[in-house]
C-alpha cells in the first residue's frame, strides 16, 4: 500500500548506509531534492547507479556519501566532466571510488531485467561471423544455469508475447545449427 511521507522521512526510512541507490531523471526530472536529502542525512558507502551520472551524482560523491558508482557515461554534456568523480578516482578524494561502466543499451537492459524479476546481467551474444552463434548459445547455456533456471520460471508469462524458437530458427539457419534448436528444445 502507498504511503505519503516527507522526503526526510523517505530517505530515512529507505536508504541505508551501504545500500544501492539508482536516482533516474533527465534535465527537469534529475532527483536534486533526493540527492540533497541523502547528503544531509549523511548517507554513506553507497553504490550509486545511474544511467548519466550528472551534478548530484557528483555532489554525492565529493560529500563522500558514494563508494562505487555504475553508469553508462559519466559527465554531463552542458557542464561537461564530473570533477569530484575524477578526484575520487584518480586521487582517491574524499576516498577511493570504484566505478563500474556499461553501455546505456546494458544499462537500460538491466534495468528491465530487474523489473521483471530476472538477474540483471546481459545475457546476450556478441559475435564477429554468424558462424559463431551455435558455439556461443552452447556455452552461455553451459555456465549460466540460473540465467535458463529463472526464463523457465516466466516462459509462461513470455510465450504470449515472445516467440525464442521463431527467433533460433532464423538466426540458424544451417541443418547443424538447426539441431542445436531441436537439443535446445528438448532440453527445456
Amino acid at each position: 500500500m502507498a504511503r505519503f511521507l516527507s522526503l526526510a522521512e523517505a530517505v530515512k526510512s529507505t536508504v541505508r548506509d551501504g545500500d544501492t541507490v539508482a536516482m533516474e531523471g533527465f534535465t527537469h526530472l534529475i532527483p536534486h531534492a533526493a540527492g540533497h536529502e541523502i547528503i544531509r542525512q549523511r548517507k554513506q558507502r553507497l553504490t550509486l547507479i545511474r544511467m548519466t551520472p550528472d551534478l548530484i551524482y557528483d555532489q554525492l560523491i565529493g560529500m563522500g556519501c558514494a563508494q562505487k558508482v555504475v553508469f553508462s557515461w559519466g559527465g554531463n554534456p552542458g557542464v561537461g566532466s564530473l570533477h569530484r568523480l575524477r578526484d575520487a578516482v584518480e586521487n582517491g578524494w574524499p576516498h577511493p571510488l570504484a566505478i563500474e561502466e556499461h553501455s546505456h543499451a546494458a544499462m537500460a537492459n538491466a534495468y528491465e531485467a530487474g523489473a521483471a524479476g530476472l538477474p540483471t546481467g546481459n545475457s546476450g551474444l556478441s559475435f564477429a561471423e554468424r558462424s559463431e552463434i551455435p558455439r556461443l548459445l552452447r556455452e552461455m547455456i553451459a555456465h549460466y544455469s540460473h540465467y535458463r533456471a529463472r526464463a523457465q520460471e516466466k516462459s509462461s508469462e513470455w510465450c504470449d508475447r515472445l516467440t525464442p524458437n521463431v527467433t533460433l530458427s532464423e538466426l540458424l539457419n544451417t541443418k547443424a545449427e538447426q539441431s542445436l534448436v531441436v537439443s535446445l528444445n528438448r532440453a527445456a
